[in-house]
């Protein structure tokens, strides 16, 4: 999980900061342990990354033509925790990164939106890839608190009036 987490911030740097508008891998699938590829071949085998499954939280729910918008931590937010977020109509999605060995529990809001139901998170740890984990009903204020496992990814998505 430690190189999934490596590339999980340097995708939420190249989002988030530098402001690119798309994630392209090129060695999707390569022979050898070079650790290059998303998927590794090896004499007929192959292993899926966690670096793969992480990238999956990018790609499996931020839609094409989603827009990047702000994602601000609150004072007092841990240093591990890394955010970042989109809305494409609708819809919007909240990637977090849990960069630390602690779990984390924090508050997220989208603010000048109502937004309609829950958020749905999908789990990536060292034991869950894309694992839909029970939805979260907003609190007071429409916000929504979150617990992230140590070293973990959670991809939040939901729906705004």
């Amino acid at each position: 999980m430690d190189n999934g987490i490596k590339w999980a911030e340097k995708f939420y740097k190249f989002l988030s900061k530098a402001d690119v508008n798309a994630l392209i891998w090129w060695a999707g699938a390569r022979p050898g342990s070079n650790n290059e590829a998303l998927i590794q071949l090896n004499d007929g085998n192959y292993v899926v990354t966690k670096r793969y499954e992480v990238f999956g939280n990018y790609t499996r729910y931020i839609k094409s033509g989603s827009v990047r918008i702000t994602a601000e931590k609150s004072l007092g937010a841990p240093s591990g925790l890394l955010l970042s977020s989109f809305k494409n109509g609708n819809e919007w999605v909240v990637v977090a990164v849990n960069k630390s060995s602690k779990e984390i529990t924090t508050t997220i809001k989208l603010s000048g939106k109502e937004v309609e139901g829950g958020l749905q998170p999908y789990l990536t740890d060292a034991s869950h890839k894309w694992s839909n984990q029970e939805v979260i009903q907003p609190g007071e204020a429409n916000t929504f608190s979150i617990t992230l496992p140590a070293t973990s990814v959670v991809t939040y998505t939901g729906v705004v009036k």
